[in-house]
């Protein structure tokens, strides 16, 4: 089965976002055909995506993840300020990972959820998709 069928096989979709499972399949075919991507933990309204490679720039690309799924920001790096705030009451090993992702990150700037998406991806070459 591949990456592409498990997607197929759950349905993954967004209506929220009139995202159909066609136009997310199209758009992971795309990311494959230019990065080359794995895909996992594949549900309803979720995946992740591992790329193979990514491009020196991480603009356009970071951009794109966006549109195509605003839930990137909104539920996880625009939470980081709360999260580091809250750190005495979640898991001690999120709250590190968290505070060592943002290191040189200004909270100040409206632009930092999208330097750390950037951050994320140079450390691990993978994003969370959630639709939920």
């Amino acid at each position: 089965m591949s990456p592409f069928d498990l997607l197929r096989h759950h349905q993954t979709c967004a209506p929220e976002y009139e995202l159909s499972n066609d136009d997310i399949v199209a758009m992971v075919e795309k990311w494959n055909e230019q990065f080359g991507v794995a895909i996992s933990e594949v549900g309803p309204d979720r995946f992740y995506l591992r790329f193979s490679t990514l491009p020196e720039s991480l603009d356009s690309l970071v951009q794109e993840l966006c549109e195509f799924c605003p839930n990137i920001i909104v539920q996880d790096f625009a939470n980081y300020p709360d999260i580091l705030e809250a750190a005495e009451v979640l898991p001690a090993d999120y709250v590190e990972y968290v505070r060592r992702m943002s290191e040189g990150i200004d909270f100040d700037d409206p632009q930092y959820p999208f330097e750390l998406l950037k951050k994320s991806l140079r450390k691990t070459q993978q994003v969370a998709f959630m639709w939920d």
